[in-house]
């Protein structure tokens, strides 16, 4: 378990957050939105000024798509616990504070609190939810390529990517508590994401009325 040096307070009072790291392509917010379906868990979405791409106009679980001004007022109400901006360094990305969820019996989790990181922001973010359980999603770069075509990213954020991708990708592998690699079915990959999480979190069934 991942937990940030100046948060031993934290982790005492409050239940782990699972966060997914990995790079652009990996499966990461399939995973996340095959998981929340089953009703797994919650997912907490950033915030970002960037515009949303084709395969994303119709909204993304994972981010909030605002404008400049609308990220403005939020930074200005304290909405955020961080706010950075990754990439080519033109668009914000914001990181909502998590509600408190006292630490308990695995069986009173009704879902698991997850967020979608880059690596390079788990000890600055992380720091302020507490205790992390760290999953890299991970898939080989000839597979990352084809996903970022495919999805309709344009050529400055293709462009932009790689080096980020390829240090972030390093840094999570490090500091995960467990690497799942996506070369295969969606399905394989969500199978050994609920072991997993219930070894972790001793509570990753599907719930009653979800479908399996």
């Amino acid at each position: 378990m991942h937990v940030p040096p100046s948060s031993s307070t934290v982790a005492a009072t409050r239940r782990p957050v699972l966060v997914l790291v990995g790079p652009s392509g990996a499966g990461k917010s399939a995973l996340a939105a095959e998981l929340a379906r089953l009703g797994t868990v919650t997912v907490h979405p950033t915030w970002t000024t960037r515009p949303p791409r084709p395969d994303e106009a119709g909204g993304r679980q994972e981010h909030r798509f605002v404008s400049e001004r609308r990220f403005d007022d939020l930074v200005e109400a304290g909405f955020f616990c961080d706010v950075v901006r990754p990439f080519d360094g033109a668009h914000r990305y914001g990181f909502p504070s998590l509600p408190h969820r006292p630490a308990g019996p695995p069986a009173s989790v009704e879902t698991i609190d997850t967020v979608l990181l880059r690596a390079t922001y788990l000890d600055r973010v992380g720091d302020r939810l507490g205790p992390l359980v760290v999953y890299q999603v991970d898939a080989p770069a000839s597979v990352l390529a084809a996903r970022l075509a495919d999805r309709g990213s344009g050529p400055d954020e293709i462009a932009a990517r790689p080096a980020f991708d390829r240090a972030d990708t390093a840094l999570g592998r490090r500091a995960a508590d467990r690497i799942l690699p996506n070369d295969g079915s969606l399905a394989s990959l969500v199978a050994r994401t609920l072991a997993a999480l219930a070894t972790d979190f001793g509570s990753a069934r599907p719930h009653a009325g979800r479908a399996a």
